[in-house]
């Protein structure tokens, strides 16, 4: 099907010839190439609903041996939301002075490269599409070069190519072992009764590689960094936390359903529990908002990597679906974040105040995303959410659940001091200067946002809301996963929010004044050995444990 290799090679062709346009015609035609892939995209979405999954082998070689592009139902969803969020993302970008040909040429190659981990079917060319993306979006976090951009770069793109040198050799064993690297081959192959003991390495190795790349818990401390890093613009931040993040995530769906391996996804399952509050109490200290988004994004991710393990049809739906929300209401919050950020000329969460009388467009998009993201009723959240727990027999999955909304609930509500004039009392420093920075505030008058950027951000809030009204056509119509919330269902939801949201606002008004205490936590990075000997724990666990399992 060419449609497929259009949305792999389009992009890339047209970065390669946007050197040799006009620098006026540059924005246009990358603008009109997203129509077309969008259009394409939705395409292969209804083919795929219509005739069931596409598989299309180049240069007819078979499939074990070949290059093999592969769409199912999940991802045709995300080619769809991918060409979509990219096409608002250049939209957004669209008057930026630094938007030139460098950052086209860059932004339209990583689609390129996210388009083809999604649909190829042979793990060594998802490794090699992988390891290009790398260098990519390291150029992405270096395009405005400052002195902190450039450390982010170089940590992000060691990092993650010392997890990849792992990932390859576990390809290398599983080679050895089967003598194909096609997924779908592997998947007949392992089906015939491998011996468990003999996967396990591979698995391992290739599991552990991943992991990184979905920042599971303690292998985080490259996201913030990357997604946070004061020389990567807004759009590229929204990027890596709304679509790129989540190529780690699929892989690793993949992994498990090809290996099959017992224990595996009872592992995932407590990494992802941990993953989530890690990611809540790393967000809760935080001063930079960027960093606190960018932790918030972990805490997310390991809700949806627990769900996905859990196995039931009803979890694994709201995984999928919550990767959709997570895409708009992450993207939404990071480009208003950028928005505040570029007016006030700080990330400093202590000294950005007033924003709600100054930018009300942007508060409105940033508080739609915020309620996206906490679950609040009829909004996005609240339907993956309520998916992802409706299986959930065990009474500590409930509670663990619970406890996960209910930091999500209390860094919001930290973010939320943004919008009014009062200092916050219990942040070290910020008491000294409360009576000149409420002068300073108060003789402050509206910003002007550029509308399409404000257009933008209203529409992926407004996206929070809408899609969480239709969430049951959504999920009927995407996943073919029938939902119904009844009105005792939605009752129950909206009680269990506001109760939530009650619970939080008392308990951060008891521990605001203790966060300055972890700041010595907050100001602690891991570097590069420490990372390197994380991911080599992490690795020497999993092998235990499934060991163990499969004794």
């Amino acid at each position: 099907m060419p449609e497929l290799m259009f949305l792999v090679l389009g992009p890339i062709i047209l970065a390669a010839l946007i050197y040799f346009l006009p620098e006026k015609l540059t924005r246009p035609a990358a603008i009109i190439l997203q129509l077309a892939s969008v259009a394409v995209a939705i395409r292969v979405f209804s083919t795929v609903k219509e005739s069931g999954r596409l598989i299309v082998n180049i240069g007819n070689w078979p499939v074990s041996v070949g290059i093999t592009l592969v769409a199912d139902q999940f991802t045709a969803v995300m080619l769809v939301l991918m060409a979509t969020m990219i096409m608002l993302l250049l939209l957004f970008d669209i008057s930026q002075v630094s938007v030139d040909r460098s950052f086209l040429t860059l932004f339209l190659i990583l689609e390129g490269l996210l388009a083809g981990v999604l649909v190829s079917g042979d793990l060594f060319n998802i490794y090699v599409l992988i390891e290009i993306a790398t260098i990519v979006v390291t150029l992405l976090i270096l395009f405005d070069i400052k002195k902190r951009s450039i450390y982010d770069g170089i940590f992000y793109i060691m990092i993650n190519m010392t997890a990849m040198t792992m990932y390859l050799f576990g390809l290398g064993l599983l080679y050895r072992l089967t003598g194909t690297l096609s997924t779908i081959a592997l998947s007949d192959i392992l089906a015939k009764g491998y011996p468990p003991k003999s996967l396990i390495l591979p698995f391992s190795l290739m599991a552990s590689a991943v992991s990184l790349k979905a920042a599971f818990f303690p292998l985080v401390s490259w996201l913030p960094k990357a997604h946070g890093s004061p020389g990567a613009p807004s759009s590229v931040s929204a990027l890596l936390s709304g679509l790129y993040v989540k190529t780690g995530l699929i892989l690793l769906f993949r992994l498990l359903a090809i290996f099959s391996l017992p224990g595996s996804r009872q592992f995932f399952m407590a990494v992802g529990i941990i993953t989530s509050f890690a990611g809540i109490v790393l967000a809760l200290i935080q001063t930079d908002i960027k960093k606190l988004l960018g932790y918030s994004t972990i805490s997310q991710i390991g809700l949806i990597i627990a769900a996905y393990s859990y196995g039931s049809s009803n979890s694994q739906t709201g995984a999928m679906l919550h990767i959709v929300n997570h895409a708009l209401f992450k993207s939404a919050l990071f480009l208003a974040v950028g928005i505040i950020v570029e007016k006030y000329q700080t990330r400093d969460i202590r000294r950005i105040r007033d924003v709600w009388r100054r930018m009300p467009g942007v508060s409105a998009a940033m508080i739609l995303g915020m309620l996206g993201v906490t679950g609040a009723p009829f909004f996005n959240g609240s339907v993956s959410k309520y998916l992802i727990k409706a299986d959930f027999a065990d009474g500590v999955l409930k509670i663990s659940l619970l406890l996960i909304n209910l930091g999500t609930v209390l860094y919001f509500l930290r973010i939320s001091r943004i919008f009014g004039r009062s200092v916050d009392p219990y942040v070290t420093g910020a008491d000294m200067q409360a009576a000149s920075m409420q002068k300073q505030l108060a003789n402050m008058n509206i910003i002007r946002t550029e509308p399409v950027k404000k257009l933008i951000v209203l529409l992926l809030g407004s996206m929070c809301l809408i899609t969480g009204i239709a969430g049951g056509l959504l999920s009927s119509y995407l996943f073919d996963h029938s939902l119904n919330m009844s009105a005792e269902v939605i009752l129950d939801n909206t009680l269990t929010w506001l109760m939530t949201l009650a619970v939080g606002a008392a308990l951060y008004r008891v521990s605001a004044r203790y966060l300055h205490k972890l700041q010595k936590l907050r100001l602690h990075e891991p570097g590069f050995n420490q990372v390197c000997m994380a991911l080599g724990a992490y690795l020497a666990v999993m092998l235990i444990f499934l060991l163990y399992q499969n004794r």
